[in-house]
């Protein structure tokens, strides 16, 4: 009751200000309460609410009208020219659908829940916020109004704990501030070798799309793209959507055309990112974080400047919000010292089903992907499974002890549900919701399989994937495919990024004595650009498919990789 009050109130001052009525300051102020209200109703679930328990919110959060709140703030900020306020709307816009949409789905990841669980202190104030909110479910409204002042209480107590800070943030959806993001830019910089960073965004104003950029201590940046969400939406029906009859779409056969010529598909969209010529430098490391439909299209393989793509240019990472992403380095900052028991494992799993006969060629392909592992894992000091020794227990135990984890083999994304969503493993499906009862230690993430970075976009703005799933699930980065892949093309991008990890791991005058940072966003945009010279592979749909989500660096521990190479 409370929060759909608030956001009529905040309607009502919106179209006030609309008529000159009442200041921007006025209306934005109502707008926030409202979004406010909204994310304290979000806080009725306790951070260690079970799977039915966190559902009793999704009721509200599709009937709540917020959306409607956010895109008004956002017309304020925008013919106010209010920058910095857009900039922090456009996050919490981001960071409260993929809070609703995770948390009707997912509980606190294991290795969280675990550290929690040892403290008296915060077990006490977990248990307490537990009994508060199963009150709240069958309170009338008088006294549901008490319980949620004795919750708010509770969850202040709460904040002034790292470990619990970070998951009520991510229970109620708390939108990262542009002071965290710049710090966190610093300390990226630093990782990567005193790259720049700059933070860029897409947003829907007015039916355009805008390119809104955050870089060091400037004001945002925000420059129209000259195309519409309608024309973008078009051309992704046209190219991207799977056609008539269960064929595939049109980008996968487009052998017509090479990239560089003006009638190839991805031209007509270049203008998604030609002001990022003005906006960025050759070289910065640039943190994509695209909006709705732009989650599906291959940014970094747009043209930046006559025949050079972004990825290029400058090394890319996405984030499906900044706020997921600003929490993954958080986390790996509370995860301590790199324990040296943890390695470099490799999973394959390309196994003929019922559904899914194979043919000669993909038998030999079996071979060929499962020999690949081997070797990789035997030239990098790392271990090897493959086929039918890939059990769902094998796999949890290879995912808990790696600080760098490979999967070569098939997601089934066919699922009404993200938590659903599976791996194909040797005895059984895996379902994602599975992988946040494994106590994962920060690792990387490989995922070579079909459709496993693929993003559906939820009634909000933020996608939902595997791969998301998997950031919140407590990997610091994962790296996968927005579209299918060649499962030869799988193997060929391998090597190429192994060995660059390697060769950053070896070249590193740190090696053999401290903890190396390796960056991972430059090996990918190495790997990438192999793959493109390759006449095989110099179609954008094959080199342009991988992309890196979370962390743009990883740290080894010291004789992580061998010194010498194996002959194999």
């Amino acid at each position: 009751m409370l929060a759909e009050s608030a956001r009529l109130c905040g309607f009502f001052q919106f179209k006030a200000w609309s008529h000159g009525f009442v200041s921007g300051d006025t209306a934005l102020a109502s707008l926030r309460k409202a979004d406010q209200a909204s994310a304290e109703r979000r806080a009725e679930v306790s951070i260690l609410a079970s799977f039915e328990a966190v559902s009793r919110k999704q009721k509200f959060v599709m009937t709540s009208g917020i959306e409607d709140t956010h895109a008004r703030a956002l017309a304020v900020c925008q013919l106010e020219g209010r920058m910095a306020d857009l900039w922090d709307w456009i996050q919490c816009a981001k960071a409260r659908s993929v809070g609703d949409q995770l948390t009707n789905q997912f509980p606190i990841q294991a290795t969280l829940n675990d550290d929690i669980m040892r403290d008296p202190e915060m077990k006490a104030l977990c248990e307490e916020e537990e009994a508060v909110t199963q009150q709240m479910t069958a309170a009338d409204p008088v006294v549901r109004l008490k319980l949620r002042s004795d919750l708010h209480l509770i969850h202040v107590k709460m904040a002034g704990y790292p470990l619990l800070r970070q998951a009520l943030d991510l229970r109620k959806s708390t939108p990262v501030s542009i002071s965290e993001i710049r710090d966190l830019g610093q300390k990226m910089k630093c990782n990567a070798g005193g790259m720049e960073v700059v933070f860029v965004d897409w947003v829907d104003l007015g039916g355009t799309i805008w390119t809104v950029t955050l870089k060091s201590d400037t004001p945002p940046q925000v420059v129209s793209c000259g195309i519409t969400v309608a024309e973008v939406k078009a051309w992704k029906q046209q190219w991207l959507d799977v056609q008539d009859g269960g064929r595939l779409a049109a980008f996968f056969v487009d052998d017509e055309y090479d990239e560089d010529e003006p009638d190839y598909c991805l031209r007509s969209i270049d203008k998604l990112v030609a002001s990022l010529h003005d906006l960025t430098s050759k070289g910065e490391l640039l943190v994509f974080c695209p909006t709705n439909v732009l989650h599906s299209i291959p940014l970094h393989a747009l043209w930046v400047e006559d025949n050079t793509p972004v990825i290029q240019r400058n090394p890319v990472i996405y984030s499906a919000s900044l706020t997921t992403f600003w929490q993954c380095y958080r986390r790996s900052e509370l995860t301590g010292s790199i324990s040296t028991n943890l390695g470099l494992n490799m999973a394959g799993v390309y196994e003929p089903r019922g559904d899914r006969k194979f043919s000669s060629e993909q038998h030999a392909e079996q071979s060929n992907v499962y020999t690949t592992l081997d070797q990789l894992a035997e030239r990098y000091g790392g271990k090897s499974i493959s086929g039918q020794a890939v059990t769902a227990e094998c796999f949890k135990q290879m995912m808990e002890t790696s600080i760098m984890f490979h999967f070569h083999g098939h997601c089934r994304l066919d699922q009404p549900t993200l938590g659903d969503q599976s791996l194909e493993l040797a005895d059984e499906l895996l379902p994602i919701r599975r992988v946040f009862e494994m106590k994962l230690q920060s690792p990387h993430i490989t995922l070579v399989a079909c459709d496993s970075a693929l993003q559906v976009i939820s009634a909000g703005d933020e996608p939902l994937g595997v791969v998301t799933a998997l950031l919140c699930a407590g990997a610091s980065s994962v790296l996968g495919t927005i579209w299918p892949t060649l499962s030869s093309t799988g193997r060929d991008f391998s090597g190429e990024f192994y060995s660059d990890v390697v060769d950053q791991y070896r070249q590193s005058p740190k090696r053999g004595s401290s903890p190396t940072i390796v960056n991972l966003a430059e090996a990918l945009r190495r790997a990438v650009l192999a793959l493109r010279t390759r006449r095989k592979t110099r179609q954008p749909y094959h080199w342009a498919a991988f992309v890196l989500h979370g962390s743009s660096s990883i740290t080894l521990p010291h004789a992580f990789i061998p010194e010498r190479r194996v002959n194999t």
